[in-house]
């Protein structure tokens, strides 16, 4: 194998390898939109690069690429990076610019405009259709939130219903029963008072047992 095929083989690999870990980013869990922003720069960008890659002539690839390895194998480690931590905006941010270092070593070897312009053409495609599956996303996060929000609307009407201090509230009414049972047997407790309880007025028993006595005193004066 020449060296100008080992080389652009090298290449090929490193690419393989960012496209690889690119894989494991999901964009829904990025939670800032700037970030967000970042993110869908790279994609677009390496898409294009990538594209570029399959229109190199390897027989071109005469320097040295020892820096493109090493630029790309931190572009890698970026990327991992963001994948475990994708609040984490500098990660992206440098992958950025590892891209764009790997990217100044290849724009050499680019050798056909119109092959240019079909490598912009997908890699726009492609950052397009990554937006819209955003979008998606978005919508059906929309359509979760709008639900969610129902649930707690239907919770605090449900709430205003039965703990609320407004007159047709259960909390009230509930209330209501409680003081009528109170009055109640506060009713009870007086009428038994009145009934059986001598203090410093003679219960109704006592005045009973009374008048009884009374009653059988006149019979036994009349017998």
């Amino acid at each position: 194998m020449s060296r100008y095929i080992a080389n652009y083989t090298t290449i090929k690999t490193k690419i393989d390898a960012i496209y690889q870990t690119l894989g494991k980013i999901d964009i829904r869990k990025i939670p800032n939109e700037d970030i967000k922003i970042e993110y869908l720069r790279f994609r677009k960008n390496f898409s294009l690069m990538k594209d570029i890659i399959e229109n190199i002539e390897p027989e071109f690839i005469s320097g040295n690429i020892s820096s493109f390895n090493q630029q790309s194998q931190n572009l890698i480690n970026s990327l991992n990076n963001f994948a475990s931590n994708p609040s984490q905006n500098s990660y992206i941010v440098d992958a950025n610019n590892y891209l764009d270092s790997i990217s100044n070593f290849l724009r050499p070897y680019i050798l056909h405009r119109k092959r240019l312009k079909n490598s912009l053409a997908k890699a726009i495609e492609d950052y397009i259709e990554t937006i819209e599956n955003h979008l998606s996303d978005l919508a059906e996060f929309q359509a979760k939130l709008e639900e969610a929000q129902q649930y707690t609307s239907e919770i605090e009407d449900f709430h205003r219903k039965l703990l609320s201090e407004e007159d047709g509230s259960l909390k009230t009414k509930i209330f209501n029963i409680f003081e009528e049972i109170e009055q109640k047997k506060s009713e009870i407790y007086n009428f038994y008072d009145e009934l059986f309880v001598d203090d410093e007025e003679e219960s109704i028993r006592t005045s009973i047992h009374d008048a009884k006595s009374e009653i059988e005193k006149t019979k036994i004066v009349y017998t």
